[in-house]
């Protein structure tokens, strides 16, 4: 996933603009009110009122677009849009600042994250150009900050293309010489997906553990130990025995559940069969908040920006409101959506035989894929890029790209694994891929390459699963399973 440097640039903004806030409203420059907005904007996005912190910055862009504000404005909500994945929105923000203000230290930064979004494709001819755009940007520009942000693009570039030498090259010489910071800490990032690529796992555990000693941003602390979490019980307790606890106090919240999926709250939403939404805090399970849906759901898929979509059989609907999303091209026969990085969602129908895609304001894009055979079961988004599709009448899982060219496809029956019925797929921050199979009772896991990485069958816990139909991971790589005949969600560590 893209990580930029906000939270610095908020501190910096912060401090400026309280000098303006001190100064009477008689002295008072014509820059003080967009910086005064700027202000505002960072303090709501701070305290997570997104949208109220979107609104406040398209002020200064359209009122008052000649301050020397304006250009830090338009990057903050483009640097927003991407950390959140509305990679749409954002491209248009970056376009703005690269037409608008091309002499800016902020359209070089823009310029080169429109190339790092393009890393989002997998297609040759995409990598080499935005490679080629990162590449020019590092020996033409003194400023040290943007030559490290293109360099790191430059190294995902490389592990796009499985280049793993190049992108070590890249990476070694960036902390050769940042220590610390936002730049170090990207950096240490992109160097642990690369060792558990080259199939390095303590070398990238060592890489985060560098990461949370030089990060000066608290805030990203526990991530980052979640993230150690998860690697160390995936590949140093491999063989642990495993522990299965039931989250007992949501059993008489719901009639059996039928799905579960976290927000980026990591607040973990279970939809019931008589259409009940339950949320809860999965350390605090007592504390749920219900809310009904005016049809019986389906699925649930976990987006952006506090989204949720509930999926019924021919609609869709948002989390907050619960509101039926609009659609321009029918749906018939729906079994499961997704929120896709480019802010589109897909949608599997078993009347069609690829994914159904839409716009954020729910206007039909046109169908992606052309599977041999309508249906398909479950999709999955990996933080790395892509999605997977469990399509059971093909016996095959796909992974599709962000832009909908199919990438890759794992057959049920392979080198170690041999999935009798599997019913969910899940993905976690690192791009390890999940399959759960009730038929032979098992957890499948797939490390980033797609090799088996291990499995572990439940059917021999004290707590026997007795109807499991869906599977979701946690950020330090607790595995939640929702069993329908128990009507209960169990935690698996």
């Amino acid at each position: 996933m893209i990580r930029y440097r906000i939270v610095s640039i908020l501190i910096v903004l912060a401090i400026s603009v309280s000098a303006f806030l001190e100064i009477p409203v008689s002295a008072q420059t014509p820059d003080y009110k967009p910086a005064q907005l700027l202000y505002e904007g960072s303090q709501l996005l701070q305290d997570g009122r997104f949208n109220e912190a979107l609104t406040k910055f398209d002020q200064v862009i359209s009122k008052y677009p000649q301050s020397p504000e304006t250009p830090r404005v338009i990057w903050m909500a483009a640097d927003f849009l991407i950390e959140t994945e509305s990679l749409v929105r954002a491209r248009n923000y970056l376009e703005k600042l690269t037409t608008g203000y091309p002499g800016s230290q902020e359209s070089s930064f823009a310029r080169i994250a429109l190339a790092r979004l393009g890393l989002a494709s997998l297609k040759l001819s995409d990598l080499e150009a935005a490679e080629k755009i990162l590449g020019e940007s590092i020996p033409g520009t003194m400023n040290i900050d943007v030559a490290n942000y293109a360099r790191i693009g430059l190294a995902e570039c490389h592990i796009r293309r499985r280049q793993f030498d190049l992108a070590e090259v890249d990476l070694i010489r960036i902390l050769l010489h940042q220590y610390k910071g936002p730049t170090a800490s990207e950096a240490l990032q992109a160097y642990a997906l690369l060792c558990l690529l080259k199939g390095q796992p303590v070398d990238a555990m060592l890489s985060l553990q560098r990461m949370k000693s030089v990060t000066d941003d608290s805030s990203k602390i526990p991530a980052i130990d979640e993230s150690l979490t998860l690697l160390t019980k995936l590949y140093v307790l491999a063989e642990s025995r495993l522990h299965c606890d039931p989250l007992a106090e949501v059993k008489d919240r719901m009639e059996e559940p039928l799905d579960i999926q976290f927000d980026d709250q990591r607040k973990l939403w279970i939809l019931g069969k008589n259409g009940v939404v339950t949320v809860i805090d999965p350390s605090k399970p007592a504390r749920g908040e219900t809310r009904q849906n005016a049809d019986v759901g389906l699925r649930l898929n976990a987006g952006y920006m506090n989204q949720c979509l509930v999926i019924g059989e021919n609609m869709i609907f948002e989390n907050k409101t619960l509101r039926n999303l609009y659609h321009r091209e029918p749906l018939k026969r729906i079994v499961d959506a997704v929120w896709t990085s480019p802010g589109e969602y897909w949608v599997l129908d078993r009347k069609y035989k690829g994914i159904r895609r839409f716009d954020s304001s729910g206007k039909f894009m046109g169908q992606t894929g052309d599977f041999s055979i309508k249906g398909g079961e479950r999709m999955a988004v990996s933080p790395l890029g892509g999605t997977w599709i469990l399509h059971p009448q093909t016996r095959k899982i796909y992974r599709f790209d962000a832009f909908g060219n199919m990438e890759v496809d794992i057959p049920f029956q392979g080198a170690g694994y041999s999935f009798t019925k599997p019913v969910d797929i899940a993905s976690d921050q690192f791009g390890h891929l999940y399959v759960l199979d009730p038929g032979s009772e098992t957890i499948y896991i797939f490390n980033p390459l797609l090799k088996k990485l291990r499995s572990f069958s439940y059917s021999d816990q004290i707590i026997r699963l007795r109807k499991p139909v869906a599977m979701v991971v946690g950020k330090a790589g607790d595995i939640f399973i929702a069993d329908a005949k128990s009507n209960t969600i169990y935690r698996l560590y």
